[in-house]
Order: structure tokens, then C-alpha cells, then sequence
């Protein structure tokens, strides 16, 4: 086996391991999260049942139910809906009170439903100062997240940018950051300021995770960017990298998305005449033969085949 194929596998076993680190801690991550979720589900459906109608509904239904964030929110939304600003503010600081503590996903619901208040009918100084509770009673990296929705949905590009950065300043390592950042400068066609924050997330990312976050980065070019500049990040991948099969995959996938028949039908013909996996082979065989039948002619579908029976003879 060549020097290369062998670090290239060496790379690879080794992004599978960290992988199945990042798998193990968000699935035990999600089915908390999916848990407290069934949870504010039933109190969410029977709060609906009861409909309140005034402040002496809600106030009753919290009497039963203290540590619903579901409730909570609702009664801030009520009190805007009467515009009574300060009456809302006064119940998101009741709410982050009597919210437990072990809850983190509702306590975070409060927070955030809070800061959200502040941006419509606050100004910087009030948001500031529920940001900077928010972050003390959380995990800030979660309300740092949110609160760039906040900033993105409200078009507040500076401070956008700047809790990007501060972000990115203590979260280096987290991918998704990274994408979200890009894929802002991106939608708003900051292409080289885009091309930049890849090339600096590649120097403080583990390298396991390079060819994940380029193949984001090109999956975004995909949706909302250029799409010759989508296939040149791909092909700039599978230079160096021409035996993950996943990557064909997401690429193949990509470029099935955006229908151009006779790229779909060359870059299968480049995946099926390469070495992969047996398992891999299969299913892009599978995926050709789809493929031929529904956008070719028999004599297509034909040639898919004897090549496929090439491939099995060879093998």
C-alpha cells in the first residue's frame, strides 16, 4: 500500500474515533434535550386546553405549573400584546426565578425570550445587561448562539460581526460557529471576507475536521452562493482526499439538486470508474442506474449496466 493511502487512512480512522467522541456526547446531548422537550410538549397541550384569556389565567395556571417556560413566555407575549412593556419585563425576571435550575433548555427559553424583548422594545443598555445575566446563568456558548439569530433577524450587522468574533475569540474549535458565520457573509455576498474566515477556521481546527468544514463551506456555496464555486471547493477536497466516499456522496447530492443532467451524469461516470469500497460502489451503481432511467434511454440504462457488471468482474 502506498506512504499516502496509508496516512490517508491514518487521518481517517482517526476522524472516525473523534466523530464517534462528538456523536456519543450529542446523543446523550439530544435525548436530554428530547426529554425535557416531551415534557414542555404535554404542558404546552394542556396550557392550550385551558386557553387563558387574562393575567388572573395565567397567573393561576403558574400557581400548578412554576417551572413552565412555555407558560411563562406566553404570559410575557400576553402583556406585550397590551403593550404593557414593563409588566413583560417584570415577568421574565419572575420566570428566570422560578424556573429550575436542573432544567436548562426552559431556563434558556426564558433568557432568550427576554432578550428578544429588549431588542424589539429595549435599547442597548437594557439588552446588555439581560445578555450579560443570560450568559452568567447558562452555557453562554448556547446564548451567544441565539443571540446571533437575534442580531441576524434584526440586521444589527455590527454587532453581529463583533459577537462572531468574541465568540469564535473563546469557542475556536466550535464547527458550528465557523458555519455560521460564513454562511452570514455569504448570504450577504461577502465572498473574500467569506473565503478568510475558512481559511482562518483551518488553522485552529483539529485537522479531522478540515475536510468536514470545507464540504459545509461548499455545501453553502451550493445553496447560497455560486455554484461553480461549489463544485471547485468539492474537487479541491477530492484532490486530496479521493477515497471518502462520503464526499462524492454530499457532492453527487448537491449537484442532483441542482439538476444540470449531463454534470449529474459525468459525475457519476467519475464515481463508478473509481476504487472505493464495495459497499460504496453499490450504491452509486444503484444511484447511476436511477439516475439513466429516469433522465436517460435505454441505451444509457444499457451502458450503466455493462458497466456495473465490468466493475463486479474486475473486483
Amino acid at each position: 500500500m502506498a506512504e499516502e493511502d496509508v496516512a490517508e487512512e491514518d487521518m481517517e480512522d482517526e476522524a472516525t474515533t473523534n466523530k464517534e467522541k462528538r456523536l456519543n456526547k450529542k446523543q446523550r446531548d439530544a435525548e436530554k434535550r428530547r426529554h425535557e422537550r416531551e415534557i414542555a410538549e404535554k404542558e404546552e397541550a394542556r396550557i392550550s386546553n385551558n386557553e387563558p384569556q387574562s393575567a388572573a389565567d395565567f397567573e393561576r395556571l403558574l400557581l400548578s405549573s412554576p417551572s413552565s417556560s412555555y407558560l411563562w413566555v406566553q404570559y410575557m407575549a400576553f402583556c406585550l400584546s397590551t403593550t404593557e412593556i414593563e409588566k413583560a419585563r417584570k415577568i421574565a425576571e419572575r420566570a428566570t426565578k422560578s424556573v429550575g435550575v436542573t432544567n436548562a433548555t426552559s431556563k434558556l427559553d426564558i433568557w432568550i425570550a427576554w432578550l428578544n424583548l429588549e431588542q424589539l422594545y429595549g435599547d442597548d443598555q437594557t439588552f446588555e445587561k439581560v445578555y450579560a445575566n443570560a450568559i452568567r446563568y447558562n452555557d453562554d456558548l448556547l446564548v451567544n448562539k441565539k443571540v446571533i439569530e437575534i442580531y441576524a433577524n434584526a440586521g444589527a450587522t455590527e454587532k453581529l460581526e463583533k459577537l462572531f468574533e468574541k465568540t469564535l475569540k473563546k469557542y475556536k474549535s466550535d464547527e458550528d460557529v465557523w458555519i455560521r458565520y460564513m454562511e452570514y457573509l455569504l448570504s450577504n455576498e461577502q465572498i473574500i471576507k467569506c473565503r478568510e474566515i475558512l481559511n482562518r477556521a483551518l488553522q485552529v481546527l483539529p485537522k479531522p475536521q478540515h475536510v468536514s468544514i470545507t464540504s459545509k463551506f461548499g455545501q453553502l456555496e451550493y445553496r447560497i452562493g455560486s455554484v461553480e464555486r461549489a463544485r471547485s471547493v468539492f474537487e479541491g477536497i477530492l484532490i486530496n482526499f479521493p477515497k471518502r466516499a462520503d464526499i462524492w456522496s454530499v457532492y453527487l447530492d448537491k449537484e442532483m439538486q441542482v439538476g444540470d443532467v449531463a454534470a449529474i451524469r459525468q459525475l457519476l461516470d467519475r464515481i463508478t470508474s473509481l476504487k472505493l469500497s464495495s459497499k460504496s460502489m453499490k450504491t452509486f451503481f444503484k444511484r447511476f442506474m436511477s439516475f439513466e432511467k429516469a433522465n436517460g434511454d435505454e441505451e444509457s440504462v444499457e451502458q450503466v449496466k455493462q458497466k456495473a457488471t465490468r466493475y463486479v468482474e474486475n473486483s
